[in-house]
């Protein structure tokens, strides 16, 4: 929803909320690993 207020593209917008939640996972786990090793 931020890329909503950013961009005006909807397709900029549509891309960038497929995205997300793989960028959420991704700095998920790089927080998580430094913890496990």
């Amino acid at each position: 929803y931020v890329a909503c207020v950013l961009m005006d593209d909807q397709e900029v917008v549509d891309v960038v909320s497929l995205l997300s939640p793989l960028f959420a996972q991704t700095i998920l786990l790089n927080s998580v690993q430094p913890a496990l090793s």
